[in-house]
């Protein structure tokens, strides 16, 4: 089964390496503590949701991906470039 929800506090030592090394920098000791500093939860910018995938009959789970994203107002959207 996949379940998609928001970072929460218990979610801070998951293990998440992508292997790719823009996205490890944010996250150098390899779990979502960063990412959850960042979230508005903890009056960062993002949003932040994870996707997993779990066993029913083990309850065993897995982190597939991470979801980040930041609101931006109207005139920091019109000035993105195109």
């Amino acid at each position: 089964m996949l379940i998609f929800r928001r970072i929460s506090e218990k979610d801070s030592d998951l293990s998440f390496i992508t292997g790719n090394e823009a996205f490890d920098e944010l996250n150098p000791d390899g779990t979502l503590k960063n990412y959850l500093e960042q979230d508005t939860l903890n009056g960062g910018e993002y949003l932040t949701y994870l996707l997993f995938e779990t066993e029913e009959e083990s309850g065993n789970f897995e982190l597939l991906a991470l979801l980040r994203f930041k609101y931006t107002s109207i005139e920091e959207y019109n000035s993105l470039p195109i």
